[in-house]
């Protein structure tokens, strides 16, 4: 019986055939498959090409591939379902239809055992297929490389397929994925962070993210970016009580006002009708308002464009720069990830 040195989560709804690219990739590993634990977690797919492809690697693969099955209820409670079932050194989490390069694991893993690292970042390339062929929309977008915790607030990128973490810090911190909301990634990684003490970062773009109209990426309406709201309370009453919140105010601070007024924006911008754009924005400020209302004056702020946009913003700048975004989509018809 090998050790198994990686348990890597899958959720899975209704993907069908792109579930071949993402589990072939995990099957093709330069490592091999027995050091590899996959929890395949069907979260109440309705067809039946998904549950057909599952049970074909289930069943040719049965001491890597393992099956559990819930009620639909969303990738955060996939995951969450799946997490007392890891028996990996190290946990990472893929979506079905995402996929590493072929040394994912064999580099990952590496980086983590030589640098006694709880926590391993790597870059990603975002890919779309055309008449069943990938092309690269993004070459690159590499994980800024922090060298606390701390910075990792400051830093933030928050896609956890590109994220390799130390199994027992699941239970020293508790973290869990907020469930029935979309930003799922963002609340459980700010959930990890002070329990993470050593990061290391590889620069190389290991994993590929697919985008097509049915992902959560592109699939942008009022409601799932209103989401942010509810995740963030959410966020701060978990660190109210860890005892966390005055140890890391300026750190949680920032982070939370930086994602509201930028990435969580520029989601604002691709949403349709003018006055759902209109009541995010104020919805965006108010919870700032009530939740921050001194963060204009966070120490993290700095100078530059964006630094000038944090330290002034308003309802009637935020509204600005949403329309903006709104413009560039309606050119560009191309979703910023």
């Amino acid at each position: 019986m090998h050790m198994k040195q990686v348990s890597i989560v899958i959720p899975v709804y209704n993907t069908g055939s792109l579930m071949y690219t993402c589990f072939n990739s995990l099957v093709n590993q330069t490592v091999g498959l027995d050091v590899l634990d996959i929890i395949v977690v069907d979260d109440g797919s309705t067809d039946e090409i998904s549950r057909q492809i599952i049970n074909e690697y289930v069943n040719k693969y049965p001491q890597s591939f393992k099956l559990l099955t819930k009620e639909n209820g969303g990738q955060g409670s996939a995951r969450n379902m799946a997490f007392p079932h890891c028996i990996g050194e190290y946990v990472t989490c893929l979506d079905s239809d995402d996929s590493f390069e072929p040394e994912w694991v064999e580099k990952m893993y590496k980086a983590a055992i030589e640098n006694k690292a709880d926590f391993v970042g790597c870059g990603y390339k975002a890919v779309r297929y055309k008449e069943g062929k990938p092309f690269i929309v993004r070459e690159l977008d590499m994980r800024p490389v922090c060298k606390t915790n701390r910075e990792m607030f400051i830093d933030a990128d928050v896609c956890m397929f590109t994220t390799l973490f130390k199994r027992e810090l699941l239970t020293a911190s508790g973290a869990k994925y907020p469930e029935g909301h979309i930003y799922e990634d963002t609340a459980f990684f700010i959930e990890l962070l002070p329990w993470i003490q050593h990061p290391v970062y590889i620069e190389e773009a290991l994993s590929c993210r697919t985008l097509h109209e049915g992902s959560t990426m592109t699939n942008v309406s009022p409601k799932k970016v209103a989401d942010i709201f509810p995740v963030f309370e959410a966020l701060i009453d978990f660190y109210d009580s860890k005892g966390l919140r005055d140890d890391y105010r300026q750190e949680l601070e920032y982070f939370i006002g930086k994602v509201l007024l930028c990435s969580s924006i520029n989601r604002v911008g691709f949403v349709k009708h003018f006055k759902d754009r209109k009541q995010l924005v104020k919805m965006t400020c108010e919870f700032l308002h009530k939740h921050i209302p001194n963060y204009r004056c966070n120490p993290y702020i700095k100078g530059g464009g964006k630094g000038f946009y944090l330290k002034h913003y308003n309802s009637f700048f935020v509204s600005m720069v949403a329309e903006m975004l709104h413009i560039r989509f309606i050119i560009k018809k191309d979703y910023n990830v």
